[in-house]
């Protein structure tokens, strides 16, 4: 679980400074800001930010369109979906091992179908994740307060033990978790 244990980490750290402002910051040369982010990366943004900046992508037309963009080629516990729905279908593309669950947090029901049809039924968790935000602006995502929760639930006994561990590592960062009732 130490590899979720650090996904989760890089995870709240993006979803806290937010990407894009990062990324908008580097392209319009404000240090000041561009640094307030990079500062608070965890080593294992930090390394994937480090060698992308290296690439020079505001200048080179074949570097990573963006550094925290990884393709999956080893086994992990948990694969955390939260993508946009109409980016579910390219991120997927960079999947190449079957986790052991995914726990997916995106608006809607419609997702469910082609996680299940991807992963099989039994490793795709109900999930969940409540934030409060405010869009001041498009591409500007304000968190309003340090209201989080996230919520998960299987109807197949299977996935209890999955449940469980993620439930635990989520706890030990400090995330609020709400298991329910088989579904």
């Amino acid at each position: 679980m130490l590899f979720l244990r650090k996904i989760m980490s890089a995870w709240l750290a993006l979803a806290l400074c937010g990407a894009p402002q990062l990324l908008r910051a580097q392209q319009a040369g404000n240090d000041k800001l561009l640094n307030f982010y990079v500062e608070r990366f965890p080593p294992e943004l930090r390394k994937a930010y480090d060698g992308w900046i290296a690439q020079k992508p505001f200048e080179n037309p074949n570097a990573d369109r963006h550094p925290f963009v990884p393709e999956l080629y080893e086994p992990v516990d948990a694969l955390f979906v939260a993508t946009k729905a109409s980016g579910m279908g390219a991120a997927l593309e960079r999947v190449h091992t079957p986790p052991a669950a995914v726990l997916p947090l995106l608006n809607g029901l419609d997702h469910i179908a082609p996680l299940r049809a991807r992963f099989g039924p039994e490793p795709v968790l109900a999930g969940t994740i409540r934030v409060e935000a405010d869009r001041p602006e498009p591409g500007v995502v304000v968190h309003t307060s340090p209201f989080l929760l996230v919520s998960m639930a299987s109807r197949y006994a299977s996935a209890q033990a999955a449940i469980e561990s993620i439930e635990a590592e989520l706890v030990r960062a400090d995330v609020p978790v709400r298991v329910h009732s088989p579904i």
